[in-house]
């Protein structure tokens, strides 16, 4: 075959430095979520939906019940960067739901996080908890219902979980970036639509500014290498 060369040869190098690939990915929801839930004390895996339009998710309503799930979060790609990123889904209503703090229990290492799963809107919402784990191959991280609650009861519901490598460097995030990321933005619909808008409007303003000066530096970076070369 004329192009038995080409389709044997190595790829090439990545147009930018380090813009690998991530290989490794894991998106675990509804029913699939069960695959990664090594620890269960006082959930239960259930449907509040239908056949038609399900609603997986280890549902509690015990103060004091605890998920473990573990995950794979080493790097394939840019292992020298000390963390990826996890996200856990969880459920937001406006009745009867209750608080569980997020930490890594075993083998890697994040900050703990008290998620709050009670909100003043009409309406259940699933939000996402985005963690920077340490990595590792066998990373545990528990979720477990506290006994404080802001609401008449202590409800909480998990439903998923994302594992993905960060193609920015995580470990030097801009403070926009890292705004953007919280979940407290995501929580702060809690305050009402207008506060939120205005709260996403100057994160977003701040990430546009700290892009356009990151594309600035990579141009004067490039422009001073090629003057090297050309010199």
């Amino acid at each position: 075959v004329w192009d038995r060369e080409e389709v044997s040869a190595p790829l090439p190098l990545p147009m930018y430095q380090g813009n690998w690939e991530e290989v490794n990915r894991l998106c675990r929801h509804g029913k699939a979520f069960e695959a990664v839930v090594t620890g269960n004390k006082g959930w239960q895996l259930m449907n509040e939906g239908d056949e038609y339009k399900p609603k997986y998710g280890y549902v509690t309503h015990q103060a004091g019940s605890e998920l473990e799930i573990t995950l794979n979060t080493t790097r394939s790609t840019t292992p020298e960067l000390k963390h990826v990123n996890v996200q856990i889904a969880y459920l937001q209503s406006y009745s009867g739901m209750g608080m569980a703090l997020v930490r890594c229990h075993s083998g890697c290492k994040c900050s703990d996080t008290l998620v709050d799963g009670h909100h003043q809107l009409r309406q259940s919402t699933i939000f996402l908890l985005r963690l920077y784990p340490s990595q590792a191959s066998a990373c545990k991280i528990t979720v477990t219902v506290q006994q404080h609650t802001h609401s008449n009861g202590h409800k909480f519901k998990v439903t998923g979980v994302m594992v993905n490598e960060f193609r920015d460097h995580a470990d030097a995030q801009t403070g926009a970036q890292e705004a953007l990321n919280k979940e407290d933005w995501l929580g702060a619909v809690n305050k009402g639509d207008s506060e939120l808008r205005e709260k996403w409007s100057r994160a977003a303003q701040k990430h546009t500014r700290a892009s356009a000066a990151v594309r600035r530096q990579r141009r004067s970076s490039r422009h001073t290498t090629s003057s090297r070369q050309h010199g």
